[in-house]
């Protein structure tokens, strides 16, 4: 039987509304030239369309989804970069060019329709993302009562598009509320939202005012009164946040930009690389701000616990962590574990993390990619092997994102956005095509756990997988399913294929699956899994569990 229902845990369904003064139920649906689209149309760059509000998630059947809020990070629109001075003098006269092109592309994006258009934000949002008095815990909790003004679909809206008169959203803050949500016949068209946050920032670091006056070098000396009264802001945010009606499930502790925390992996590529500076931070480790609080949010004596997204974060950051918590779940039951949570991520087929550690220059990792033979994106912010085990034992989950560049290698985007014209007008086929890449990440997943991984009864090697589109990321989605409203077709594409490698044997771990079998399975990755994990970690006597956090963390 076809899923009927559909979870996403990465989805960023209030940026679009929020930052441009709309309503919580802005939609504005992909057309069919922006479903077949390639990497080189401006739909990839400012896309005038949504893929993860509300209507589309409701058309698509989704139940659960966690909307992670973001305020956003004032280096993303800052595409300024100071010259590089030691590189020859043609290349400094290059950048000092390029630098003042920058600023005046800067100034023009602030003052004019230019920013609607670089961005798709009116300029006014774009000066007040980038004022020097700016605090992220403010932007953070406006977004949240956003997300909060307009929990029904207004009745206008639903017969535009479609949908029922009663489709709605509810904010659940337990699996208690959840389950209501799932088994009210009352609440069939309503959407469980649980709340979680991109990036640790969000509790006031990384800002301008808080990087002005603190050298990086003094964030590991708490002794030092600007490090301490940083930390102090930072504890106390998060004590500000646990008192929220529906405080966040999960945070990520990184982002795309130094934050005073943690070090990031690098995110941005081609393109990215010249417009932003994600170099300060990048590839560094903890410091000992973020040691506090990491602990504080994990820890339940100051209200629920806080768990923690480590996508974005450094190999030398994961390595911390995930030593941390294999310190902590040492012969523990799984309810009594702390999960490994990837929210939005792709594998990058390589062993361990050491060998998949990136170097610092951008320009030699874009080539890295573009040069690899693998079929998956070779990057560290994807994860290795040795990473798939360490979420395995943490009774984690990983989350797989639909963006195009993060789950495959150059040649198979190559090949793949260079169809001809007529297997992209073949809907059937150019599905089934486009779905290889998001297949191939699950296979390999499911190949480790079954072969590096241990198996305890009542598991199966495919209850780690999950959905984490990163809809509405800024992410360049898989062309036929760029919208949450495409998921029904998603999971009907993988069954598809899936029986298709079964029937023709290439893939060992499906010989002997029944067609009920394989449904099984991708029911399992497109909301049972998701509904598992909730089970036993959004409980309020888990969240309220002092477990071992505040002697280990």
């Amino acid at each position: 039987m076809p899923v009927i229902k559909y979870a996403d845990i990465h989805a960023h369904s209030t940026i679009p509304p929020f930052n441009k003064g709309k309503s919580v139920w802005y939609c504005k649906p992909p057309t069919n030239r922006q479903r077949r689209k390639g990497r080189y149309l401006w739909d990839n760059i400012a896309r005038p369309y949504t893929q993860s509000d509300f209507v589309s998630l409701a058309k698509g059947k989704v139940k659960v989804v966690f909307v992670s809020l973001y305020p956003m990070e004032w280096g993303l629109f800052t595409i300024t970069r100071k010259p590089i001075l030691d590189e020859g003098f043609f290349k400094a006269i290059w950048e000092i060019i390029c630098c003042t092109a920058r600023w005046i592309i800067q100034i023009l994006a602030k003052y004019t329709f230019l920013g609607r258009i670089l961005s798709t934000y009116p300029s006014k949002r774009i000066r007040q993302i980038l004022k020097y008095s700016r605090e992220y815990p403010d932007d953070l909790l406006k977004e949240y009562q956003f997300l909060k003004s307009e929990l029904n679909c207004p009745a206008n809206v639903a017969a535009k598009y479609g949908i029922p008169s009663d489709t709605g959203i509810e904010i659940v803050g337990n699996y208690t509320q959840l389950q209501s949500v799932l088994t009210d016949p009352g609440k069939e068209h309503t959407m469980a939202v649980l709340v979680t946050v991109e990036g640790a920032h969000c509790l006031g670091s990384g800002q301008k005012n808080t990087l002005d006056g603190l050298p990086d070098a003094e964030l590991n000396d708490l002794s030092n009164p600007k490090t301490a009264a940083l930390r102090d802001k930072l504890v106390q945010g998060i004590a500000d946040l646990k008192t929220w009606k529906h405080p966040p499930f999960f945070i990520g502790l990184d982002h795309h930009f130094w934050n005073q925390l943690a070090g990031h992996a690098m995110s941005q590529a081609d393109g990215g690389h010249v417009l932003f500076d994600q170099r300060r931070g990048m590839n560094t480790a903890m410091t000992k701000v973020d040691e506090a609080v990491v602990k504080e949010l994990l820890s339940a004596a100051n209200g629920k616990r806080i768990l923690l997204d480590a996508k974005h974060m450094s190999i030398d950051t994961r390595l911390w962590f995930y030593a941390k918590v294999a310190q902590h779940n040492q012969a523990k039951p799984d309810e009594q574990k702390i999960p490994v949570i990837i929210s939005h991520a792709g594998v990058n087929g390589i062993g361990t993390m050491q060998a998949s550690r990136n170097s610092d220059d951008h320009k030699a990792e874009d080539e890295r990619y573009e040069e690899s033979d693998s079929i998956f994106n070779v990057w560290d912010i994807n994860l290795s092997d040795e990473e798939i085990v360490a979420i395995w034992d943490s009774n984690g989950i990983i989350g797989l994102i639909l963006d195009q560049r993060i789950l495959g290698g150059q040649m198979v985007n190559d090949f793949l956005n260079d169809l001809p014209r007529k297997v992209r007008k073949n809907h059937d086929l150019f599905r089934q095509l486009w779905v290889k890449p998001f297949l191939d990440n699950v296979l390999h997943i499911a190949r480790v756990i079954d072969t590096q991984g241990s198996l305890p009864a009542g598991k199966t090697i495919w209850d780690s997988i999950v959905l984490g589109s990163d809809f509405d990321g800024r992410i360049n989605p898989i062309d036929p399913f760029c919208s949450a409203g495409d998921l029904p077709v998603l999971e009907a594409a993988l069954v598809e294929r899936m029986k298709q490698m079964r029937n023709k044997g290439t893939e060992p771990l499906l010989t002997g699956k029944s067609d009920a079998d394989i449904a099984g399975i991708v029911n399992a990755i497109m909301f049972g899994n998701v509904e598992r994990f909730l089970a036993t970690y959004f409980t309020d006597s888990y969240m309220s569990d002092p477990l071992e956090v505040d002697s280990i963390f």
